[in-house]
């Protein structure tokens, strides 16, 4: 009963994640007690192949499970076109933004 109660292990270090529509590609970087903890070590890295962008969610998931990354920290890498998109998107905006509070 008592092992209800008790808190999840969380993975250590942080994940880094991109989506592409063949394959998502996830790094895991941490820094050790026992290592130069001012350099990061390269933990798990792993390219997971995609029959289908909807077999994504149930890939990543059997991934994360198998792995014990369950509740690590994870940023989204965006690739170089949509990294592309997302800044001509932020430029209109911040664009018009700007046209609203002068005119």
């Amino acid at each position: 009963m008592l092992k209800f109660f008790k808190k999840k292990a969380q993975s250590a270090g942080l994940v880094g994640l991109s989506v592409s529509d063949e394959r998502i590609s996830l790094a895991q970087v941490s820094r050790s007690i026992s290592r130069d903890s001012a350099t990061p070590f390269l933990e798990k890295c792993a390219q997971l192949e995609l029959p289908s962008l909807q077999q994504a969610r149930e890939i990543l998931s059997k991934y994360v499970e198998g792995q014990g990354l369950q509740g690590a920290p994870c940023n989204y890498v965006l690739t170089p076109r949509r990294l592309h998109l997302h800044l001509r998107y932020r430029h209109h905006l911040d664009r018009w933004r700007h046209q609203l509070s002068t005119g």
